[in-house]
Formats: C-alpha cells, sequence, structure tokens
C-alpha cells in the first residue's frame, strides 16, 4: 500500500487505492492496482506479499509483453526468411561467380604476363640504345681522329702554299706577279721554283704554290715584320688603286679555315682585338683580348669562348 501523503490511483479502474480493498504494485510500470481489479483474493495477495517480491504484472503490461514477444517472434521468422533466400541466392549463383573469379585470375594472369614482356622489351630497348650510343661515339671518335690526319696532310701537301689578296683581277702573268713580290723582300724567285699561281674565290684571291718550303717560309717570314706591301710596290702606275695594300695569308687547312672564321666573328663583336692564326698540323690562334692579355686557343676552344659570350 502506498503512503498516504499523496493520492495514488488503481492502474485498472483509476480509483483511489486504500487500505481496504488491498492492492499491490505492477513489477514493470510500477502502478498500484486493486486486489479485485487484478483478479487476486486476500490469500494471493498476502502471498505475494509475504515473499517480499513483486513477482506482480498488470494485465496491460503482460498485454504489451505477448505483442513484443510476437513482434521478436517475427523479426527471427523474417530473419530465418532473408537467410533461406540468401543462402537459395548464393547457391543458384555460385557457379557464376566462380566462373567471374576465374576470368578475373586469367586476366590477372594475362596482364602480369604482358608486363613481364613490356619489361623486356624495354630492357631489350635500352640495351640496343647503349649499344647504338657506344657505336655513335666510337664513330665520333673515329671522325675526329680522321678530321685530324685529313687537316695534318692537307697541311703537308699545301706546307710551300700561300694566298695573295688586293690585286686586280685580269692580270696576265700571274708567275712574274709572284717573282715580283719575292724580290720586293730580297728573296730570289725563279720561274721553275713557281709550281701553280692561279685566281680563287672568284678571282678574289691568287693561290700560289711554291715547290720550295723555305722559300715560301722567307717570303711569309719578311711580310710579317712590316705587312708594307701595295700595289704599286709590285705594279707599275697604270691610273689604278696602286696605294692600295696588298695581302699575303696562309693557305689555311679546313680546320684552320674553320678557326679563322670563329676568329673573325670574335673579333666582329669585340670579344677579342686581334688574332693570329698558326696553320700546323692542328691548327690553333694566338688571341690578344681587350685587356691586353694574351691566349692560345684551338677551335673547339674559341667556339666555347665564343658561346659563352652569347
Amino acid at each position: 500500500m502506498p503512503a498516504a501523503k499523496k493520492q495514488t490511483l488503481c492502474g485498472k479502474c483509476n480509483e483511489p487505492v486504500t487500505k481496504t480493498p488491498g492492492s499491490i504494485q505492477c513489477n514493470i510500470c510500477g502502478k498500484w492496482v486493486h486486489g479485485p481489479c487484478a483478479n487476486l483474493n486476500e490469500k494471493e495477495l498476502a502471498a505475494l506479499k509475504a515473499i517480499r517480491v513483486s513477482a506482480f504484472i498488470c494485465t496491460t503490461c503482460e498485454s504489451n509483453l505477448d505483442k513484443n514477444r510476437n513482434s521478436c517472434v517475427a523479426t527471427s521468422d523474417d530473419l530465418q526468411n532473408i537467410n533461406k533466400k540468401l543462402d537459395s541466392f548464393t547457391a543458384v549463383h555460385q557457379g557464376e561467380l566462380s566462373s567471374i573469379k576465374k576470368a578475373i585470375e586469367s586476366m590477372s594472369a594475362q596482364m602480369t604476363s604482358c608486363l613481364n614482356e613490356i619489361k623486356n622489351d624495354i630492357a631489350r630497348c635500352n640495351e640496343k640504345v647503349a649499344a647504338v650510343e657506344t657505336s655513335v661515339k666510337a664513330l665520333e671518335d673515329e671522325n675526329k681522329l680522321l678530321k685530324a690526319e685529313n687537316n695534318a696532310l692537307h697541311r703537308r701537301l699545301n706546307r710551300a702554299d700561300f694566298l695573295i689578296s688586293g690585286l686586280p683581277d685580269g692580270l696576265n702573268d700571274l708567275v712574274e706577279i709572284v717573282i715580283s713580290i719575292a724580290a720586293f723582300f730580297n728573296v730570289k724567285l725563279e720561274r721553275r721554283d713557281v709550281g701553280l699561281a692561279c685566281y680563287i674565290n672568284n678571282k678574289k684571291h691568287i693561290l700560289v704554290k711554291l715547290n720550295c718550303a723555305e722559300l715560301r717560309d722567307e717570303i711569309m717570314r719578311q711580310y710579317f715584320r712590316s705587312r708594307s706591301l701595295k700595289v704599286s710596290d709590285i705594279l707599275p702606275a697604270d691610273g689604278g688603286d696602286v696605294a692600295r695594300r696588298v695581302f699575303l695569308n696562309d693557305h689555311f687547312s679546313p680546320e684552320a679555315s674553320s678557326l679563322n672564321a670563329v676568329c673573325n666573328k670574335l673579333r666582329r663583336q669585340n670579344i677579342i682585338s686581334k688574332y693570329r692564326i698558326i696553320n700546323g698540323d692542328k691548327a690553333k690562334a694566338k688571341i690578344i683580348l681587350p685587356d691586353g692579355k694574351q691566349i692560345e686557343r684551338d677551335v673547339s676552344g674559341c667556339s666555347l669562348l665564343l658561346t659563352s659570350h652569347s
């Protein structure tokens, strides 16, 4: 029986719960119910109270328990049905899943094989590229060697040559002109000493081939001492430009010609002040820089100097 401070209503009839008739509390919802409303007589009420544990459940809570129990049963049945359907689906499509798995495994094996072939092809290509690079390097080295040999042969075969520029074209006896130039530098030269004298480069130059390299060297040595040679020193005054300068130069080898072209560019760009080509077996250039410093470079060195100022 609840305390009398607050009025308690019966959970069944909604009437106040008093000492009489007896009452009992629901173990679930906690509401008090008259004994008669709970279909309990006095002996049954006394027995429940005697064990000091409320085992009573009102009809409302009992009805809810039945519904929940039925719902759980229904849910369990639904889960069983779903499991049966899943088992049935798996059984039906197990073959298809196995086929798909085998197809995937086959594709994976094929892709692995293709990747291995590609790797092998790449490795073979790299080997061929390396072989080609080695061959190209060998050819380049051989080409450099051949060029060097060709340059040396050219230099030695044309050791007694030199070029004349600044003279008018149309001169008849070029051999006599060569003898006159030699005489100007006090070098005795006879016609038999001149192997060839002819115009080249659209008659801009006269190529002279002497039969003796010593005579050629002596003429060039005397010329380079003063570099003073004019048309009037060779030809009689005929109303032409007799004061025009005449130049003597080496008959350059291919390497020396390339070096001369590079040095001309260096001078035009004011990278160097002056230069002189040494036309040896390996051509070199003596260069004077704008600050007066003198250096000596070959074709590669002069090309590098030109590139560094580009």
